[in-house]
């Protein structure tokens, strides 16, 4: 079980597709991706999640979430983002 309740793998420029499928026991709550400037797909399965920052991800044009705790979503600078929610 992991104890890993932030990532921060912002600015990186290698970045294309992400793909985050979590168990309900993930205790992560915050994500950020920002200034990811060649991400253009993000997929994120997680229960925990209440913070996601993909501000400066340019490129972005698909971001599917399935994070029902979701409470703050920075996406500036996202400018054909197409946004899918499921619950």
């Amino acid at each position: 079980q992991s104890n890993l309740c932030v990532l921060r793998a912002s600015s990186c420029h290698n970045l294309h597709e992400v793909v985050m499928q979590l168990p309900m026991t993930s205790p992560l709550t915050e994500l950020h991706l920002a200034d990811c400037k060649t991400l253009t797909k993000l997929r994120v399965v997680a229960p925990a999640l209440q913070q996601l920052h993909v501000g400066g991800c340019r490129h972005l044009t698909r971001l599917q979430l399935r994070c029902p705790r979701l409470r703050h979503l920075t996406a500036s600078l996202c400018f054909s983002v197409f946004l899918d929610v499921c619950e």
